[in-house]
């Protein structure tokens, strides 16, 4: 991985925002490590980064179900903390809370739809934004 050589503005903001902050992985890896236990306490069988569903271009999901998790379909899921605060969302944020949040879902639906088309996965992206703000779900709830 390579080291941040980036100076941090006067914000202070930059180990959000850069892909190289040390800290930004092991996050990431926490995160899903409590997607994943949520769903193993329903006794369910979940697998972290599941082999199975390598994408084209070697991208795959966060996780996945191995059990079935409603109406016959497997869970699928990505996580993802955009930064509130970068310059790619500032202007929506300053304007409506959870708006980074909603974007960074809508790109997930968007790069993991071939998922859901196949009719076997119910694919759920989980954005929650650096500021706390979580995505509005559009799917309140599935049903188990």
């Amino acid at each position: 991985m390579r080291m941040c050589v980036c100076e941090v503005g006067q914000d202070g903001h930059l180990g959000l925002a850069c892909r190289h902050s040390a800290g930004r992985h092991r996050r990431h890896a926490l995160a899903n490590d409590v997607i994943v236990l949520a769903i193993r306490s329903t006794d369910v069988h979940a697998e972290l980064e599941p082999s199975r569903l390598l994408r084209d271009d070697l991208k795959r999901p966060d996780g996945a179900t191995l059990d079935p998790w409603a109406r016959g379909k497997y869970l699928v899921w990505d996580f993802t903390c955009p930064d509130t605060l970068a310059p790619s969302h500032l202007n929506r944020s300053a304007t409506a809370s959870g708006s980074a949040s909603v974007m960074t879902e809508m790109k997930k639906r968007t790069k993991y739809g071939e998922l859901t088309t196949s009719g076997h996965y119910d694919f759920i992206p989980v954005a929650v934004e650096t500021l706390r703000s979580w995505a509005q779900k559009q799917n309140k709830s599935l049903p188990r």
